[in-house]
């Protein structure tokens, strides 16, 4: 039985590539959006302060991401588009250490673009 398993398994992998392909590689392969005039990231007060602009045309929404360790981000936010070029956010719950920031287009066609990731050390609160 697990020779038969063994062999079904390693059928799927060769002739069925989208299996053995991850799904959501974006986190290590980030193209950076072009359309960003700039992305600043720096600390206020007991917080991190993030802002940007971007020339892009066809964004619906901005999201941003934070991460610890530079390479898987979570959501931490989203702005609509409000017909400004220039967006700012205030991420008020940081721990110290090194954080990367990036900030993620969504087009109305649903596509997605990054910004280059921005990093900020916080050595404590308050």
């Amino acid at each position: 039985m697990k020779t038969i398993t063994t062999f079904l398994f390693l059928f799927l992998i060769t002739f069925s590539p989208a299996i053995a392909t991850p799904v959501c590689s974006s986190s290590t392969t980030v193209k950076p959006l072009s359309g960003f005039s700039f992305f600043r990231v720096h600390r206020q007060g007991s917080g991190i302060s993030l802002s940007w602009a971007s020339s892009s045309s066809g964004v619906v929404q901005f999201i941003i991401e934070r991460s610890y360790d530079g390479e898987f981000f979570d959501v931490i936010g989203g702005i609509g588009c409000t017909g400004t070029n220039t967006h700012r956010l205030s991420d008020n719950n940081v721990f110290p250490g090194i954080i990367h920031y990036r900030v993620t287009a969504v087009r109305a066609d649903g596509t997605t673009e990054s910004s280059a990731i921005e990093t900020v050390r916080f050595v404590r609160r308050g």
